[in-house]
């Protein structure tokens, strides 16, 4: 008694004295650490908790090895108390060593039989998927402490195990063996929850034993525990009576269920998957009972849609007693005002395959909608925006593209915009009871119009401007007239009609006329009689007054004044531009007032950085502040853009905290597996492992670890002693890059709503992915070599690691070779991924530039015969000199819009990427001739280290080399300094040096409250990441130039 109460004493005054250095281990405060547990050791140097927190502040400074070394003899001790145990369990959690907690708790607990210690061993199993440790783990604990979850813990490892493990023979083991051990444990009356029968059943099913599982299911105790487990109950009753054919007992059962919950749409949607193909007569009769008999519900007439959109999937005549347009109707008439409308619809609207059902629900939309809109009501707003929606989804986004059209579409979205945000100020400031609103969908629908006029082809708005120009007539008559009717219609034939342009020439006309009157009655009011006489003379049938009134024609009148008033002078930015600064216009303008909508700025982000802003695409992705799992889902939207634009650092802090998302996931996800164990949630084990392997096996992550290395050398350009640095802490291997592993895709297609029936397609998605593959292989294999050739050594003639270089080289030789003309993908929508580069990559010449410098270098290294390396310093020669003047020719093309600017820049810093690996590769063929005792080109001769001379004709060649790495450098740094990309004279930023030329395109509205501040914000971002991009490739390429004229040999 007085032993344990003097042990208790002791453990309360160690507690007391570890309390402060806990709290600075919270406070990351290392170094006071280190020096508080010093100095207690100084009074108890036996006291090893605190060596081990101590080892823990020294691991979180850096300092590994001296971590190391003090808990490594700490673990041979074996360490029973709780404190020790926990803190030598984070030490190596934080080194990665998840094993080494296992070893410890299992070490403890042999010296100590402790529940708390066996737990924490079963759950460290856990953590490292050791399911015959866990299931031994936890019959031990059972035995110990008969409790009802260790049990349960024991056989869900058997089941785990079976599941996770890819021997049938393991399957055919362990599941007979779970189900034994479960129903012995039944039988003996110890089931005390409800999560024991559900592991049975779950077993049971595993076996496709349906029968047992519904006997399980239908006994009074099964009914009465698993009833109300999450809807089990029903889900593994459903499964039973499928598998096992008993139809009318299904069909009675799914029936009984959706009377009690009328609005189960999941339900409604597998009722109509099993029966609506073989019983289509009773599941409508059915679905029409329930739409009578629920009329506030949604589901009921979602599912008469989901019907006729499933039969008429498989080619099946939907005689379903109902016309789908009444369906539409009726769903209209009750949820038209609702967010989810178009939502719940979109699925079910591509069976409207004739126009005249389009256009039937679309005037059924627009009969619930109120004109004008009162602005303060949320529901009126709602209903308008859905019209949009569902006119967008029944239009062809790569078609009615005409310019006049889309600008009077986009001009009547701003206004309803503007005149709504108004009203709604005007209310609130009046104290007027309103809904709080949002007009951001107006804006979006505007911009997406915009988009599709462009995204694919910028050719209808290109030449617009001085088209209209060139066919201004100095007197407008007849001839005139003619001239511009044929010139639209030869600019438009395949996209406007003759009678559009006729009735457009015409608004023209009466325009021109109205202009022409007010200007002579400003200078004399004796002209009236002469004005009207040319008016008539124009054109007497034009209606002036009506469409003056109904303003209907706007963009026309606008166009009119164009001819009327514009001048000579040339336009500074291309005229295709007009749409694309537009958009970000809008855009800017919309997220100042919304800065929360990630709507706007992932579209917003998706139009700088097809402008080749990478920068200021990034900055309005980054304000959204991806979290967790979101870098998975959503980070190609910039991520791989950063990386190839010249953002060094900023792509380097970008993957760094990707990166940091994996590394956490990786150990942290096996906590909401202990969770699950702790609280019985059997299926949400292995769904928790499942998307453990999603997330760790997918393309984003095999692409970060290969983009974040070779990031890291095309950062060196100052010093060899930094590339090997780089290559010492590279964490891509061999091993650790598995090119053959079953990547996954996890990419997020649905983040950015284009309401179009248009998606990115399955065909799309697997192309890309198969790039992005193709992508991880190629830069793998390009980091494995770069880090092997660095690290090289060349002794007595050949590479300290030949024979794995070698396989390298083969393996890169062949993709090399490799047709890539699959990958070559241009046409993506709005909506999809980024276009792979790995086509263009390899096209521009990068890989064989690559491949011959690798094989240059491998053969110094081995010590290859004069006549041999001088074709391989040849053949990289003439490679780059060709490449540069291929980018040169690609630069110096005559125009340079927006659209063009991204590929521009891309190939710019795959150029001078590729050129600074070779820069690498220069420093290692460098020191492997500084080792050659070769001289004068003779046979090697065994000398000693000391007497060995380089090369001469190596050296020459190596020289030249040099030379021409220098003259591609400093050809590439002309064509960046000397193109004016972004300066005043190409690419204005005041709006000064446009509002004349657009305010005859665009309405008063953009021209008096959007535009005059959007566009300097617009172009002010669009040069500044310009101006970012190109002054961080600059100082990279001079850093390059610097160090190359550093390594050539004196000659």
């Amino acid at each position: 008694m007085a032993s344990g109460s003097k042990m208790h004493s002791d453990s309360v005054v160690k507690e007391r004295r570890l309390r402060p250095i806990y709290e600075l281990l919270d406070s990351s405060n290392n170094k006071r650490v280190v020096s508080e547990v010093d100095r207690l050791l100084k009074k108890q140097p036996n006291f090893t908790c605190a060596k081990v927190l101590k080892a823990l502040a020294l691991l979180r400074m850096g300092k590994t090895n001296e971590c190391l070394a003090i808990i490594s003899p700490v673990v041979t001790e074996v360490p029973t108390d709780e404190n020790t145990i926990q803190a030598l369990s984070i030490c190596y959690r934080e080194l990665d060593q998840p094993q080494m907690v296992c070893q410890i708790l299992e070490q403890a607990c042999k010296s100590e039989k402790n529940e708390d210690l066996l737990s924490n061993c079963f759950m460290a199993y856990t953590r490292v998927g050791d399911f015959q440790k866990q299931h031994q783990t936890a019959l031990s604990l059972y035995k110990l402490y008969p409790k009802t979850p260790y049990f349960s813990w024991a056989i869900m490892s058997l089941y785990a195990k079976a599941e996770r493990e890819s021997d049938p023979l393991v399957t055919r083991v362990s599941l007979p063996l779970a189900e034994r051990m479960m129903a012995k444990f039944i039988e003996d009356n110890k089931v005390e929850t409800e999560h024991e029968l559900t592991l049975y059943a779950l077993i049971l099913r595993k076996q496709q034993k349906y029968d047992k599982v519904l006997e399980l299911l239908d006994t009074s105790f099964g009914k009465l525990q698993l009833s109300d487990c999450a809807g089990f109950y029903n889900k593994y009753k459903i499964d039973c009576l499928v598998s096992l054919s008993k139809h009318e007992e299904l069909a009675h059962f799914m029936e009984n269920n959706l009377r009690k919950n009328p609005d189960d749409y999941k339900s409604y949607a597998e009722y109509i998957r099993i029966f609506g193909e073989t019983q289509t007569e009773r599941v409508t009769n059915f679905l029409k009972e329930m739409r009578d008999e629920e009329k506030s519900d949604r589901s009921p007439l979602l599912a008469y849609l989901h019907l006729f959109q499933f039969l008429f999937d498989r080619g099946i005549d939907p005689k379903v007693g109902v016309d789908p347009i009444s369906i539409f109707k009726q769903y209209a008439e009750r949820f038209g005002n609702k967010p989810s409308f178009f939502m719940d619809l979109c699925g079910f609207l591509s069976g409207l395959q004739k126009d005249d059902a389009k256009e039937a629900f679309l005037a059924i939309m627009k009969d619930f909608i109120k004109t004008p809109i009162d602005y303060c009501k949320l529901n009126e707003i709602q209903r308008h925006v859905n019209y949009q929606y569902m006119s967008r989804f029944f239009s062809n986004r790569k078609q009615n593209n005409d310019p006049m059209k889309v600008m009077e579409y986009v001009q009547s979205n701003v206004e309803i915009y503007l005149d709504g945000n108004e009203a709604y100020e005007t209310a609130r400031k009046e104290s007027l009871q309103t809904d709080d609103i949002t007009l951001d969908e107006f804006i979006i629908l505007a911009c997406l119009k915009l988009v599709d006029s462009f995204w694919f082809d910028t050719n209808i708005w290109k030449g617009i401007f001085n088209l209209l120009q060139e066919s201004k007539p100095k007197s407008l008559d007849n001839a005139a007239k003619e001239k511009i009717r044929n010139n639209l219609l030869n600019k438009y034939s395949s996209k406007v009609s003759v009678a559009t342009v006729e009735n457009d020439l015409n608004i023209l006309n009466s325009e021109y006329n109205r202009t022409t009157k007010t200007d002579e009655n400003s200078s004399s009011l004796n002209n009236d009689e002469s004005a009207n006489e040319e008016k008539d003379t124009w054109n007497s049938n034009c209606k002036l007054d009506s469409i003056i009134d109904t303003g209907k024609h706007s963009l026309s009148n606008g166009i009119a004044r164009l001819l009327d008033s514009a001048g000579d002078k040339e336009y500074s930015i291309c005229e295709e531009d007009f749409p694309v600064l537009l958009s970000m216009a809008l855009l800017e303008h919309a997220v100042e007032k919304s800065p929360t909508s990630a709507q706007l700025r992932i579209l917003l982000s998706k139009l700088y950085i097809r402008c080749g802003a990478v920068g200021a695409g990034a900055d309005a992705i980054i304000a959204l502040d991806l979290k967790h799992i979101q870098w998975e889902s959503l980070g190609y939207l910039y991520i791989w853009k950063l990386t190839s634009s010249g953002f060094y650092h900023e792509a380097t802090r970008i993957l760094k905290l990707a990166e940091s998302f994996y590394s956490s996931y990786q150990k942290e996800s096996m906590e909401f597996v202990i969770s699950a164990y702790k609280y019985g949630s059997w299926e949400k084990i292995l769904e928790f492992m499942e998307f453990r392997d999603i997330i760790l096996n997918s393309v984003q992550f095999g692409l970060l670890k290969v983009e974040r290395q070779l990031l890291e050398y095309s950062k060196c350009a100052s010093s060899r002693s930094q590339t090997i640095e780089v290559a010492q802490h590279s964490e891509i291997s061999s091993n650790s890059l598995d090119f053959d592993m079953n990547y996954t895709e996890s990419r997020d297609f649905s983040v950015l709503l284009t309401y179009s029936e248009e998606k990115v397609s399955e065909e799309l998605i697997r192309k890309t992915y198969q790039a992005d593959l193709q992508r991880i292989k190629v830069r793998g294999l390009m980091a494995l070599l770069l880090d092997k050739l660095v690290l090289s050594q060349a002794e007595n003639g050949f590479i300290s690691n030949k024979a794995e270089i070698e396989n390298l080289l083969s393996s890169f030789a062949r993709e090399v070779e490799a047709d890539y003309s699959e990958y070559d993908i241009t046409q993506i929508p709005v909506d999809g991924m980024w276009p792979p580069r790995i086509f263009q990559y390899k096209e521009y010449g990068n890989l064989d530039l690559l491949l011959n410098m690798f094989n240059l270098t491998y053969s110094l290294g081995n010590g290859l015969n004069n006549i041999a390396l001088s074709e391989l310093f040849e053949k990289v020669t003439t490679k780059s000199r060709s490449m540069v003047l291929e980018l040169i020719k690609l630069w110096s093309s005559s125009k340079h819009a927006l659209l063009s600017r991204a590929d521009r820049l891309e190939s710019l810093y795959e150029f001078i990427e590729t050129l600074g690996f070779c820069l690498i590769l220069l420093e290692v063929s460098h020191t492997f001739i500084n080792k050659s005792s070769s001289v004068n080109g003779k046979t090697r001769k065994k000398k000693s280290k000391e007497n060995a001379a380089p090369d001469p004709l190596a050296q020459k060649n190596f020289n030249d080399v040099v030379v021409a790495f220098l003259d591609c450098l400093r050809k590439v740094e002309d064509v960046i300094v000397n193109f004016p990309f972004t300066s005043p004279e190409f690419f204005p930023v005041n709006w000064d040096s446009v509002s004349d030329y657009w305010s005859n395109f665009v309405n008063q509205d953009l021209l008096t409250y959007i535009l005059p501040h959007a566009i300097p914000t617009v172009m002010r971002k669009l040069n500044l990441s310009y101006e970012r991009s190109i002054s961080d490739l600059s100082s990279n390429i001079k850093w390059k130039i610097e160090h190359l004229e550093g390594i050539a040999f004196a000659s």
